[in-house]
């Protein structure tokens, strides 16, 4: 009893010191935090704050500014609005954060106004407002035009509160590799030296296992991170943080994999980034992501072929159709060797960054194609990948919804609904009309989708 009591005396103390603040000294305390990018603290502190006053219209904008960067950041826009209305004055800044507030809400007309409203007060930075003005057209548009996909996180087996991210599918689906920097070290956490590590996992009975870390050969002091895994399975290439961080690539040998190799410095860059690859289910042609000199912009996406010698070749940049100059990363081949697939902020996006594909034609790269919601949202998509079906695919998002920070999604592409056709009546005689060689219609949708068909077999006769 006596020891519940000197418990209690203790939370009294705490609580009544925690009331003993003001108002002032709590919002100070959360612009200490906020402006080290502590904004778990900062949010905490500020809601202290708004708890004391609950009409102050600072404690107000400040607690919605905070949940801006949460991972719930939805509930910035009650905050942000009821701080408006106490005074519209209350931040210099209040129309862009009620703009990506309501851009959040995907309710775009009422952002489009805030970051009008924002441009108006700061010509100098027209340049943000009208970005965001732009993510804010497209999020609508693709919004009224959802994409025919349904999308679903792969669940608490292989998602956590801590980032999962770059999903490797092997070419017969049962077995994915990821990255992770989930641990149960609360000092690693708490000094942010809890690294990532690559993980593997199989589906039996259609159910994933419990991930392990892939291999002791592999799991670094660092980061380590998934890039590619070739089509037979036998290679990884993974991105070490080594030197500026690089490229390297271990092997499958006895059932074990190797300690991973650099790539040649024709990938690997003294002097700049690399940081993911894919390799094509031919084994011949490696694209992958430098902020090397050359480029177009921050990150761009680059393609070297393997020569006789079984080397890689000088690195040719994928060019402006592709890169812009802003972030492109994570590109991923598809079988089909002509679709690529890559995460960019600088093609049109809904914000962040969006997932986009090409397709190689004529000698040429197509202009990339958003995938559209809802499979690109504000926050940050990437790290895509699909079967060779081109029915179901993995990426890694950042969504409010999810189980964590960014988790691993599936997504299953559906056919669209057949268009409204008018019956046609026929007029000409039936004799009249010629035969023709009958073609089974799924084989010219598998011609047009360039389905990819993988057979397995043994062979049991060499003749």
């Amino acid at each position: 009893m006596k020891k519940l009591c000197i418990i209690t005396m203790f939370l009294l103390l705490v609580s009544g010191f925690a009331q003993g603040q003001t108002l002032k000294e709590l919002l100070t305390k959360g612009d200490k935090y906020f402006t080290k990018k502590d904004y778990a603290n900062a949010l905490s502190t500020y809601m202290q704050a708004y708890l004391l006053s609950p009409e102050d219209a600072e404690a107000n904008f400040k607690v919605g500014a905070a949940y801006l960067h949460d991972e719930k950041k939805s509930r910035a826009l009650e905050y942000l609005e009821r701080a408006y209305a106490i005074n519209p004055n209350v931040d210099i800044d209040i129309d862009y954060h009620m703009g990506l507030a309501y851009q959040y809400h995907h309710q775009y007309a009422k952002a489009k106004e805030k970051f009008e409203e924002f441009k108006r007060k700061h010509k100098k930075l027209s340049g943000i407002a009208n970005h965001k003005i732009a993510e804010c057209n497209i999020g609508d548009s693709l919004s009224h035009h959802p994409a025919y996909v349904e999308i679903a996180n792969i669940g608490h087996v292989i998602n956590t509160e801590f980032h999962e991210y770059s999903p490797l599918l092997s070419s017969d689906g049962s077995t994915l590799i990821f990255t992770s920097n989930r641990s149960s070290d609360n000092e690693k956490i708490r000094n942010q030296t809890n690294f990532e590590d690559i993980y593997i996992t199989h589906r039996l009975e259609g159910s994933w296992t419990q991930p392990q870390k892939i291999s002791p050969n592999i799991t670094n002091k660092y980061n380590d991170a998934a890039a590619s895994l070739s089509h037979d399975g036998s290679l990884l290439f993974l991105y070490y943080e080594e030197g500026q961080g690089d490229i390297y690539v271990s092997r499958i040998e006895n059932g074990e994999w190797t300690v991973p190799v650099p790539l040649n410095r024709n990938i690997n860059s003294p002097h700049s980034w690399e940081t993911s690859a894919c390799v094509s289910a031919d084994g011949k042609k490696l694209f992958f992501t430098s902020n090397r000199p050359g480029g177009f912009g921050e990150l761009d996406i680059w393609m070297s072929e393997l020569d006789e010698n079984g080397e890689w070749g000088k690195a040719v940049n994928l060019g402006p159709a592709i890169n812009t100059p802003g972030h492109e990363d994570a590109p991923f081949i598809h079988a089909d060797g002509v679709t690529l697939y890559f995460s960019s902020d600088g093609h049109p996006t809904m914000g962040s960054n969006d997932i986009f594909k090409s397709e190689w034609k004529d000698g040429a790269w197509t202009k990339p194609a958003n995938l559209g919601f809802p499979v690109n949202s504000i926050d940050y998509d990437g790290f895509f990948v699909l079967s060779e079906d081109k029915k179901t695919g993995y990426f890694s998002a950042m969504r409010e919804y999810g189980l964590g920070n960014a988790d691993i999604y599936m997504i299953k592409f559906l056919d669209p609904p057949p268009p409204m056709v008018e019956p046609i009546v026929a007029t000409a005689p039936v004799d009249t009309v010629e035969e023709e060689d009958y073609v089974d219609p799924i084989i010219n949708l598998h011609k047009d989708m360039k389905i990819v068909t993988v057979l397995k077999g043994k062979v049991i006769d060499s003749d």
